[in-house]
């Protein structure tokens, strides 16, 4: 049974969703977005949404790459999602305005599209249109010698882009800010009672503006920005056919089946099949949570896998440690990746999933708290020489906590190995077990960052005796005695000191004994087969008479799988 697998909020419309509201789109990387299923025939994806000021937008490149705020109230939905989606085809733009007494206005634009990272995420938009007839083009005007078009501009946030001086200047949000820094300024501060005075006495250009409708010194209360495909029809998608009824697949995972009569087929139920009354038969899909999963499933070959379903992300697995099932959170190799990042990156994770790697916090979070799991260090130092240090007990708390490690359970072959990350001598002062992660901008102990090495970490009181996010450091390694600038490198004092900074580490984690994986190999002939790449799903194909989730039912006739 084919799944359909809408990218938007138009192709939701397109097969029967008529309904505002939150979904998921974009499988194989499902992502949450508003849909509004209402206005001008419905089908429009929320990308912006002001109204009450319960989100700051004065964020930082990062978080607007990312996206923030809440799907259902106030909201950036990120320039990688909106390069994402108006990439493949041509799209419209929607953007609604309301004043602070009720009035409302629109401007609408036939062309929008946002280029790729490495043009700073560049607007492409034109073919303004609006009923409104006092709220003028202030998005692609061409007067002044165009010197107010967004039209060919880069994002620019207080600390990025070409026009980081209009987000210092006008507001401090993001946006796609022209050389004269705009007439249209939708990311501004959320400004209240300075709009309701007469005149308007807010700080020019400092709210949420569109200047030809209302001044610079009037901040609006509400707007929306939306697209849809400009095409017709907006989408290739359809409606269930026949009598089929539209099922969505497991929450969160963006896809949905027509669930046919008997009698017909097909992705929406359009195709009869003659003679056929039989019911298809399904296999149940498998959604391995970790390496470990994957292990368990006879996967048993080192590489990197999608996990996670229905939020699947790509992880680097260790199938040759140790039993393997190891999945990979941090990996230091080459100097490739620098470590010296702020906070929101640290939680959204950095690097590149086949080298040098931070997996991200709020990955952590998910991967260690449904069950109890164990941590593996490597160490390498430039001889060639490694060792490793091994814990029975690991996990990394919510966000709420600063994503507190919980570690415990020290044990290495290796004799020279101390235990550097939950030692108890000097009145616990050296571990790190509850403490929370800090970077250079967050944290109770932000300090240490700022002082040894830049990276973030679980810093305890004393900074720590193992550093494994610190600066990639070459050559004063290699010296006698070693040079390098005290406890600023990666460090494991206990085998090279803090003068010492290691080649390479790799810090893997899996479910420990006590919590071995509920998955388990295809039965009785059965092969493992992927579903769509990067989903993060499974099923077992099954011979003739043999069914269930791993070809372990017999069946009493023969099945087609």
């Amino acid at each position: 049974m084919a799944i359909i697998t809408p990218q938007n909020c138009a192709d939701l419309s397109a097969i029967g969703i008529q309904t505002s509201g939150s979904y998921y789109v974009g499988h194989p990387q499902p992502f949450q977005v508003s849909c509004d299923m209402d206005t001008a025939d419905g089908g429009w994806t929320v990308i912006q949404r002001r109204q009450d000021g319960s989100v700051a937008f004065n964020k930082l490149w990062t978080e607007y790459v990312q996206g923030f705020g809440n799907v259902n109230g106030e909201l950036w939905l990120g320039l990688e999602h909106l390069h994402t989606l108006t990439t493949p085809t041509q799209n419209e733009l929607y953007v609604y305005l309301e004043d602070w007494e009720g009035n409302s206005r629109h401007a609408r634009y036939s062309t929008f599209s946002v280029g790729a990272s490495t043009s700073d995420y560049r607007a492409t938009l034109s073919g303004y249109m609006s009923a409104d007839s006092d709220v003028d083009d202030d998005l692609t005007t061409t007067s002044n010698n165009g010197r107010h078009s967004i039209n060919g501009r880069g994002f620019a946030t207080t600390n990025h882009g070409g026009f980081s001086n209009c987000a210092v200047d006008y507001g401090q949000g993001g946006w796609w800010y022209p050389t004269s820094c705009g007439l249209a300024l939708l990311n501004g501060q959320y400004l209240t009672t300075c709009s309701t005075t007469t005149p308007p006495s807010c700080s020019s250009a400092d709210g949420i503006v569109w200047k030809a409708w209302k001044t610079y010194d009037y901040s609006l209360r509400k707007t929306t920005m939306m697209i849809r495909p400009g095409t017709s029809p907006p989408s290739s998608l359809n409606t269930c056919q026949n009598g089929g009824t539209l099922t969505p697949g497991m929450a969160g995972s963006g896809v949905y089946t027509c669930t046919c009569p008997a009698g017909f087929g097909g992705t929406y139920c359009d195709q009869r099949k003659e003679g056929d009354t039989c019911d298809t038969y399904t296999g149940t899909i498998i959604t391995p949570q970790s390496c470990a999963d994957l292990s368990a499933m006879g996967i048993q070959t080192s590489g990197t896998y999608h996990i996670g379903h229905p939020q699947p992300f790509q992880v680097s697995c260790d199938m040759g440690t140790d039993g393997g099932g190891w999945t990979v959170i941090q990996r230091r190799q080459d100097g490739s990746v620098q470590f010296n990042k702020p906070w929101a990156e640290y939680v959204q994770g950095f690097g590149d999933v086949s080298g040098e790697l931070w997996l991200g916090l709020e990955h952590l979070h998910t991967l260690t708290t449904p069950t109890q799991n164990e941590l593996y260090v490597y160490l390498e130092d430039w001889e060639g020489n490694s060792r490793h240090a091994r814990y029975s007990t690991f996990s990394v708390g919510a966000s709420t906590s600063d994503y507190r490690a919980t570690l415990s359970g020290y044990m290495s072959a290796d004799s020279d190995v101390d235990d550097d990350l939950t030692t108890t001598s000097n009145n616990g002062r050296h571990s790190i077990n509850s403490r929370g992660f800090a970077t250079t901008n967050h944290g109770g102990f932000s300090s240490c960052a700022v002082d040894y090495g830049q990276g973030g970490w679980w810093y305890p009181t004393s900074c720590g005796l193992a550093l494994l996010n610190g600066r990639y450091l070459t050559t004063c390694s290699t010296t006698t005695p070693p040079s390098c600038s005290s406890a600023d490198g990666i460090v494991w004092k206990a085998w090279k000191t803090y003068d010492y900074s290691l080649r390479k580490t790799t810090m893997m984690i899996r479910p420990g004994t006590s919590s071995p994986s509920s998955l388990n190999t295809c039965q009785n002939g059965g092969t493992l087969t992927p579903g769509m790449a990067g989903s993060g799903v499974y099923t077992c194909t099954c011979p003739a008479g043999f069914g269930g989730t791993y070809c372990d039912q017999r069946k009493g006739h023969s099945i087609h799988t």
